[in-house]
């Protein structure tokens, strides 16, 4: 039995779910949604955002009614240009963590997927670290 490099190794539910031309997105906020199937085979819509120099990534759905966040294509940010921005009740999320601190869904958070750069202006969406939430 051979061993495999550790960075080959990839943790079960964590793999791939899409690659993302990120080009254009030159400005914080500046985004891009794309589609993926989840682990029930549904389709579903996420988004990455250039955000301080990097990248954050969330599932596209409000944790309240589990609407898309964006009313306009790709456009997620309040007007200041400061949290993401739930059209339908105003829920604000925090760009780094998508906790929710103002709105019907205060408390929860966005769905975030971890991002890896893998050249060419590409980036690969990877579902994070699995959250359990005890009750």
């Amino acid at each position: 039995m051979t061993d495999k490099p550790k960075d080959n190794v990839i943790m079960p539910g964590r793999g791939p779910i899409a690659e993302v031309d990120v080009s254009h997105l030159k400005d914080d906020g500046d985004a891009q949604g794309f589609t993926y199937e989840d682990s029930f085979g549904m389709d579903a819509e996420g988004f990455v955002m250039r955000w301080k120099g990097d990248w954050v990534a969330y599932e596209n759905r409000c944790p309240h009614w589990s609407i898309p966040m964006d009313a306009v294509e790709n456009e997620f940010l309040d007007p200041s240009k400061s949290f993401i921005l739930c059209p339908m009740h105003g829920a604000t999320f925090d760009v780094d963590t998508g906790f929710c601190f103002q709105g019907p869904c205060h408390g929860d958070t966005l769905e975030k997927y971890d991002v890896i750069e893998i050249g060419d202006g590409v980036v690969e969406i990877r579902n994070a670290a699995p959250k359990i939430k005890l009750i």
